[in-house]
């Protein structure tokens, strides 16, 4: 590890905050919990719900953009004023954490990489393509109405395009990969929470490359295949009949 890196948790009253959430001078409070590096988690009352008995609370993890401008991942999370004990909103409050994390990850790290932009570039083209296919088809069912047209395609691409969950199996072989330091750091802190063993079993789990490589050859296929008269062969074959009412 770096010298020099910042790790700090914050021991947080939450049994002091629920008993004085209706305080105003509470509301404008904004609570420390974790610093790691250059990311700060943070928890601040968000709304107060009297119908509900309920208090919502953000979660949010500050981060420095490359460009160096200050930005946040948030969470919002629920609370029942009907429950007393403050463990069940530890744990919510160390979910919301990690979702901050997951968000932070995918959001700002996976989809700036080259490989998850050139997917979303391949993703337009084979919409494109399918799109053409199903025009083509509904032209010579001389298919005029927009409205049928527009669903026909649309469902068309939908059933067909293979991009889509490609693109989410590549985030899925990323994952834990980008951040894995900041999410061991922080499941470290924990104490007598499930999460802790689940979510640390999980990512060393993932941390192999045979997932992501798998992935990665499976695009590389799919994209050459795109390319030839088989394809189009194919996704033809799987136009249905439609008639103009």
């Amino acid at each position: 590890m770096e010298k020099g890196i910042t790790i700090k948790k914050w021991e947080m009253d939450y049994s002091f905050l629920i008993k004085n959430y209706l305080n105003p001078e509470m509301w404008e409070k904004t609570w420390t919990l974790f610093q790691y590096k250059n990311f700060v988690i943070t928890l601040n009352i968000y709304c107060i719900y009297t119908a509900q008995e309920s208090i919502s609370f953000d979660v949010r993890c500050h981060y420095v953009t490359e460009y160096g401008v200050k930005d946040y991942i948030e969470e919002t999370i629920s609370i029942s004023l009907k429950i007393e004990d403050v463990t069940f909103m530890k744990r919510q409050i160390n979910t919301a954490i990690l979702n901050c994390i997951t968000k932070l990850e995918i959001q700002r790290y996976i989809c700036k990489t080259e490989e998850y932009e050139n997917l979303q570039t391949k993703r337009e083209d084979e919409r494109e393509a399918l799109e053409g296919i199903a025009e083509e088809f509904l032209d010579k069912c001389n298919i005029t109405n927009d409205t049928l047209r527009e669903a026909y395609t649309d469902a068309y691409v939908e059933e067909y395009a293979k991009f889509p969950s490609m693109i989410n199996d590549y985030v899925s072989s990323r994952m834990y990969r980008e951040l894995t330091d900041f999410y061991l750091i922080w499941l470290d802190t924990l104490e007598d929470d499930p999460k802790k063993e689940i979510r640390t079993r999980e990512i060393k789990e993932r941390l192999g490359d045979e997932a992501y490589d798998e992935i990665m050859q499976e695009i590389k296929e799919y994209e050459e295949y795109m390319e030839t008269k088989d394809f189009k062969d194919e996704m033809e074959n799987n136009l249905e009949e439609i008639i103009d009412e």
